[in-house]
């Protein structure tokens, strides 16, 4: 019997906090957001955080 390709594994955990990047304007936005909030396009580009934000 083959396992759902739903399952998650150990591996699959991440130990970074992604953010959004808009690739217009580069605008940094908060996760899964779909368009930018200042010039409104949809390219948006993932990109783990440093963690030195406020």
């Amino acid at each position: 019997m083959t396992q759902p390709a739903t399952t998650r594994t150990q591996d699959d955990t991440r130990s970074e906090l992604l953010i959004q990047v808009c690739r217009k304007c580069g605008t940094v936005l908060a996760p899964l957001v779909a368009t930018c909030s200042r010039c409104l396009s949809s390219q948006l580009e993932d990109i783990a955080s440093t963690g030195a934000g406020k």
